[in-house]
């Protein structure tokens, strides 16, 4: 990109995580202090408007997409239609569909839901981890320990594991300790 070169030109020097950190400190709270709630690592809303589209994906809801290029899940497999249009119409005008389908693992369904759910404001239901994923269950909350330990994750009085604000910063990291 643009600014890809122009940092390795040195036309533009990247801040420090300690910058950064405090710069996205100072706008979670001055976004939290006009009233909007902070729901998924990157986005924010005031109450209510939380965007329905990208919360089906973090909630692992089945959807189906229709066109050239577009997406569907159905909960245990991802498929994507031919992204040329030309080809998409002639496949469609001989009654064919033309696409690609990947069938999910279970240890990629169980990677997809740490990913997603820990984005989330709420966290990952642990319950619900447990009754999907017995498999992975132990093996997620021994990852999470030292994660925990060092304030970047938390288990709530609810059951749920959460990213501590400090933890938001460096989910990367976290997240790469408790994928299988």
């Amino acid at each position: 990109t643009k600014l890809h070169r122009q940092v390795q030109n040195g036309d533009i020097v990247p801040h420090s995580d300690e910058v950064l950190l405090s710069m996205y400190k100072y706008l979670c709270a001055a976004l939290s202090g006009k009233g909007y709630c902070h729901y998924e690592i990157s986005n924010f809303a005031q109450p209510g408007l939380a965007a329905k589209h990208n919360s089906s994906y973090w909630d692992n809801v089945p959807y189906l997409g229709l066109g050239p290029s577009a997406h569907s899940f159905d909960g245990e497999s991802r498929q994507w239609n031919v992204s040329d249009i030309a080809g998409y119409v002639n496949a469609l005008e001989r009654g064919e569909l033309d696409f690609e389908m990947e069938k999910l693992t279970p240890q990629e369904r169980y990677n997809d839901m740490i990913i997603t759910k820990l984005r989330t404001q709420q966290g990952l239901n642990l319950e619900k981890l447990r009754s999907l994923f017995p498999e992975y269950y132990d093996y997620c909350l021994s990852q999470a320990e030292t994660s925990i330990a060092s304030h970047n994750l938390e288990i709530t009085e609810y059951g749920y594991m959460k990213l501590t604000a400090q933890g938001i910063f460096v989910s990367d990291a976290v997240l790469i300790d408790l994928i299988k």
